[in-house]
Parts: C-alpha cells; structure tokens; sequence
C-alpha cells in the first residue's frame, strides 16, 4: 500500500529574523497531494495522504513517528518536506512553525530522529523528498535488507548539502523543485521508458533534464534496490499541460485526511465503547433538523472526556479540512493555541502582529469559513465557560469542549460522559490485559474500581506491567484500602487512581528515594510541559541569580547533572511522568500533581511550592527586548498560575513576575497582562501594603496599557 506524510512550513514566527517567510510551501502540498491521488496518474488513494501545514515541532515528531511506526511490511511509504532547511552541524535541520535556530535540537526535527524513525520502520521501501536548502545532507541511512522488489530507502533532494533551494518566486506559486516534480507525476514525459509507470529512476531524470541553472540540481541517494513506481502514465495529459491548471482546485477535494492537523493526541489502541456516545455526538453536529456548532463532554475526571474527543476525531476525520486541538485549562494557552492556527490558515498577521491580535483574525476567518469550512476545533481541559466563551467561534465549523464544570450545559449543547457500563469495563480489560485478567477475575475487578475508564487502565497497567496478578490488586483493595486507595483524598479524585498512585510512588522510594524529591516539586509546576533545561538551569548561579532558598534535599539533586538524570529516569519508569519524543520537555498529569500535592504538609507544600517560584524565576531571561528570548517566555509562562506565584513575597520573583506582566505585553498579549497584573497587585497589597513597591509598579503598568 502506498501512504504519504506531506510536511509544508511557510511561516516561522519564533525566529522571523533568520527564517524569512516563504512563498512555496503551502501551495507544494496542494500540487503534490493532488498529483499524488490523481485519478488518472497518482497510485496513492487519499486517504492514505496526510498533509500537515505549519507543524509545530510537536506536531511534525509525532506526525512522522506515527507515520513510520504504522507502516507495514508491504507498504511504500512517501515522506515529504517543504519548507526552511539548516545545516546546525553535519545532520540537517527541518524546520518547524516554532523552530529557533540557536535551540535547533529542541525546537526543529534532526535527520538522525527522523532517520531513527525511518530504521524502526516495517514498510519494505521508504521514500524521502526534501525541497528545502542543504536537502542533500540527508544521510538516509542504511539499506533495508529484505526478500522484495523495491525495497530499501530512496532520497530525493532539491538542493546539495552545501547549497540553498529555491523558494518560489511570488506568493501562490510552487516552488521549482516541487513544481517540477509534480511535472514528472503527471506529464508523459515522466515515464522515460513509456512503461506506463513513472519509477523514481524515472522521476530523477526527469528533475535531471528539467531543471537548469541558477536552480540547484536536483540530488538522489538510492540505498535500496529493485524499482519503485511512483505514479503511472497520466494518459489524459499533455507534455505541456500545465500543472496549475489541472488541478482546478485550491484545496483539494474531497479530503478524507484533514489537511491541517494540529496537536491531535494518539489514538488508543485499547480505546473501548462509547459507540452510542460517539454516535451521538456526530448526530448533533451534522443532524438535519437543529444541528449544533459547538458542544461540550462533560464529567469528573478519569471518566474518559479527552480519549472520547480524541476517538471522535479519528472516527470522523474525514468530515474536516481543520483538526486543530487546544490545551484549555489556562486561558494562555487558549489564546496562544488559536494563534497557532493562523499560519495554516495563511494569515499575513502570524509573523508580524501580537497575539491578541492574531486570535481576533483567526477567529474572523473560522467565522467566514475563509480559506476552510470544514473546521473542528477540541478545546481540551476546559474552565469555567465565562473565560472562554469569547473565543469559541461561530460559523460552517464546528467546537468540541471536553470539560469537568457542568455549567457549560448553560452555555452550549452537552453531553454527559459517564462510566463504562460492565460489558465495556471487561472488553477494556480484555483488550488491555487479556492474558493475565479475564473471566471472574475481570468482572470482579470491574466491579471493585466502579467501571471507571482511567482506574481500570491504571489497574490493567499495573497488573500488566508492574508484575502484580488481579488477585493481589483485589485483594489489596479489600485488605488494605486506606493504603491502596487513599480514601481521605479530596472527593473529586477517583479513589482507584490514588491508589494507583500510592503503588508507583511506593515503587518509586523502593528504587531511588532521592526522586521523590524532585517529584514532589513537579508537582507544584502547572500541568503542561515542563522544560526540563529550567530545572537543570534553574538551579545555577550568575549575575542577580541565586539557589538561595532551595532544599539542601533538591539543591543537591539539581547540582548533580548524574544525580538528575538517575532521578528523572526513575520518575518517567514508575509512570508518574513522561518525556515527549525530543521534546526536552518532562510532563506530570494533573491528577498525580493533585494527589502528590494532597500527601504532603502544609509546611513542606509551602517550601516545594517556593522551589518552583525560585526556579523559574532563575530560568527566566535577562533581556525582555530580546524578541528572540520570547519562546523562553512563553514557556514559563504557562506555570504561573498552577505555581500561585502571585503568593511568593520574595524579591527575586516579584521582580520575575513584573517581567512576566512586561512580556506578555510586548508579546501583544495586552489582556492577559492586565490581568495578570491585576492579580499580582490584588494579592501583594493583602500581603504588603497599597504602598509597596512592587505594588507601585503593577499599577504604573496598569495605568501605562489601559489607554
């Protein structure tokens, strides 16, 4: 089977000063997808073509990484890049929408992840064509080794790894490489032997004869065997047709792949049931008689709100043109989710405007259906309505809210999520745990846990993965519930989940107690990812920084670069955090935050929380002019709240606080800066005085944006 991923980035907000917007990208993926699903010359079916326009880093690891791993032992697989290439040392960067290139291991996709990527792969040939500078510095690896005709790794590039590609030369035109490659689909011309299919030998000859200098020649690297038909003869077009012309639409249709996918979680393998539930939901957005354009999954947490968005999604992927999923626990990051929708949608303000205003003009083109009708948007994790309500947009799309406040019944269509019903609760475990659980012992477990979707994956997964038969776990929660359960936790936490947590932290200061020092702080950290150079650096001294304040306890874990990766290792193999792909990112659910935060005294609470305060405020950069050192920014910014830094009377963080109210305001973020000043003014004059200095400056700030 032939599959494609189509990775197209024009816009590269993060670092404008060296990646320059590009004319080509986005209408590269228009032309090559519809040369590709060609009904007269492509061989690819559509869909089996993903096509993802200005990825995040995020967005482009874990699109590639499903990609390959879900290639199979017949497939070719097609991967394709348009956009900025860097040569950061001998590897070549892909750069992404938020690529920095002083940080290019953390913020770009590296040839040897990808490549990585690729070796792990089961698909017998793999093909890879880059139109970016220094393309050719793609190593491509080693040949696939395997009894079949067309096998291996085959690179295309538009450029030597010494040389820059070509953009295009006007806003909605291809770029040369690309335009003559989607040439070589679908003119006869392509298929040099005229054996009715176009070969990548082929193709490459054609690239070879069509493009001239000043363009870069076009470079190959074939470490595979066999041949491998990449189109067939057109048949129905000309060797002068021109390929704009053919495909006489902008977008194309119909897509059964959105063409701009952004954020959108894995999708569960042991994901179970909820067929009526899904079901209905789809009828309420596209019934005949009152269809709705936005609807919310409500219920408490660990019932399944976000795997049943995530399993609508996939379901109904082919309904949509947009997918786009937004983190919106904070209104932050609601705002700078929905920004990062403007490149995609090839808005002008991306690269040169604030966010607010941004949001106001990705907003107006989702209410216009301009350029996309077929939208969906997922705000994940959902306040209270009252915040947001502004920024769920009408129009042809359609909103998807998962959320734990009922009171969005009051606001849009609802839909309870509610537990398992039994028979889901044993197929669930069937799938998840199917030799070591089943029969009586299933039931019984169902049984115990209430048919609570997240306690009996928790439960499966420790019985699966930690060793541990049903009959202990069963027996443990009839023997030793206080232990296993946590009973006198806060009501609105499941109690199978702490006990969950109970085990893996057990198991935790068993291996390396040490960690649970530096688990305990996570915890006080807000629930998005954490960047873990804030911890390592955060610790470290300079002008006007200090550890001052620290835990000897933690001082001495951040103070040993061995001493931290043991304990982070630990932490990531209990379950109780998780490290992103090359995300340089450590993330701690919500749920195990809350109940790490719950174990522990007032006083010591009180002292973790501070840690965090200190450690931010020592990551932060030195420079707030420095535009370059806004991405660092807007990464802390996202824990300001979950920390209750506004609390902190220490001078260091107060002083790191106003910078904060300072960048979201030079950032274009105007209102959340008020009201973050707001806030810190509120609670430093209870704490310090009307007449406090830092007092003083919040209002002046106030005062100077108000007008």
């Amino acid at each position: 089977m032939y599959k494609a991923l189509l990775l197209c980035n024009s816009v590269f907000p993060d670092d404008p000063a060296m990646l320059p917007r590009l004319h080509g990208p986005r209408r590269d993926g228009l032309l090559l997808w519809g040369a590709l699903v060609d009904q007269s010359s492509g061989v690819f079916r559509s869909e089996n073509v993903e096509v993802l326009f200005e990825g995040s880093r995020q967005d482009m690891a874990v699109a590639a990484e499903r990609f390959f791993a879900e290639g199979a032992p017949d497939d070719v697989l097609l991967f394709y890049y348009s956009g900025h290439g860097r040569r950061p040392s001998s590897e070549l960067l892909l750069c992404c929408r938020d690529t920095v290139t002083s940080r290019p291991m953390a913020t770009g996709l590296m040839s040897d992840v990808l490549n990585k990527m690729i070796e792990r792969s089961s698909a017998r040939a793999v093909i890879v064509i880059l139109d970016c500078c220094y393309s050719g510095a793609f190593k491509g690896g080693t040949a696939i080794e395997k009894d079949l005709a067309g096998k291996g790794r085959f690179v295309l590039a538009a450029a030597s790894a010494y040389e820059e590609a070509k953009d295009a030369d006007k806003a909605g035109a291809a770029s040369p490489f690309t335009e003559a490659l989607v040439a070589g689909l679908m003119r006869e011309s392509g298929d040099a032997d005229s054996d009715g299919k176009v070969t990548l030998e082929d193709l490459y000859g054609y690239l070879e004869e069509t493009i001239k200098p000043p363009h870069p020649a076009a470079g190959r690297k074939f470490d595979g065997t066999g041949s491998i038909a990449i189109a067939r003869r057109p048949g129905r077009l000309a060797a002068e047709t021109d390929i704009a012309g053919a495909l006489r639409y902008e977008t194309p249709q119909p897509v059964s792949v959105p063409l701009v996918w952004g954020s959108v979680p894995y999708r569960s393998r042991n994901f179970t049931g909820r067929a009526e539930l899904l079901r209905d939901v789809h009828e309420r957005f596209t019934g005949s008689s009152e269809p709705v354009n936005s609807l919310a999954l409500h219920g408490f947490p660990g019932i399944g709100k976000t795997q049943v968005a995530t399993e609508y999604v996939y379901r109904y992927r082919s309904d949509y043109d947009v997918v786009w999923w937004i983190p919106a626990d904070q209104l932050v990051l609601v705002r700078a989710g929905l920004a990062g929708l403007a490149g995609p949608l090839g808005l002008e303000a991306w690269a040169t405007s604030g966010i607010d205003a941004v949001v106001s003009q990705v907003l107006d083109a989702l209410r216009r259906g301009d350029p996309f009708a077929r939208w969906l948007l997922i705000f994940d994790n959902a306040d209270e309505p009252r915040s947001m309500i502004d920024l769920i947009p009408d129009g042809p799309g359609q909103t998807l809210v998962t959320t734990r406040d009922p009171s969005w019944r009051g606001v849009v269509d609802a839909v309870a999520v509610n537990s398992f019903s039994r028979s889901e609760s044993l197929e669930f475990l069937t799938r998840r745990a199917f030799e070591t659980v089943g029969g009586q012992d299933a039931d019984l477990l169902a049984e115990k846990l209430g048919d609570l979707p997240l306690a009996l994956a928790q439960a499966a997964a420790l019985i699966t993965d930690k060793g541990m038969s049903a009959a202990q776990y069963v027996r443990l929660l009839s023997e030793r519930p206080s232990e296993l359960l946590s009973e006198g936790g806060p009501s609105e936490y499941p109690v199978p989940m702490t006990g969950a947590y109970n085990i893996a932290k057990s198991r935790l200061k068993q291996v390396r107690p040490d960690a649970l020092e530096l688990l305990n702080c996570l915890a006080f950290f807000g629930p998005e990812p954490i960047p873990l150079d804030v911890i390592r650096q955060g610790a470290s001294t300079g002008v006007g920084r200090s550890s001052a304040g620290l835990r000897p306890e933690l001082d001495k874990i951040l103070g040993d670069p061995i001493m931290l990766s043991r304990a982070i290792e630990a932490i990531v193999l209990s379950g109780l955090a998780w490290i992103e792909l090359g995300s340089n990112t450590i993330q701690v659910h919500r749920l195990i935050q809350a109940l790490i935060r719950d174990d522990l005294e007032a006083d010591d609470s009180a002292s973790f929380r501070h840690e965090v305060h200190l450690l931010l405020s020592n990551a932060a950069p030195s420079d707030l002019d420095d535009e370059s050192e806004w991405p660092r920014f807007a990464s802390l910014a996202a824990h300001l709240n979950s920390s209750h830094i506004s609390e902190c009377n220490d001078g260091q963080v107060r002083k790191f606080a106003l910078d904060m109210v300072h960048y979201l305001h030079l950032s274009g973020s105007d209102e959340s800066s008020r009201a973050f000043a707001k806030e810190l003014i509120e609670q430093w004059t209870a704490d310090s005085g009307q007449d406090d200095p830092n007092v003083l400056l919040a209002r002046q700030h106030l005062t100077d944006t108000s007008g």
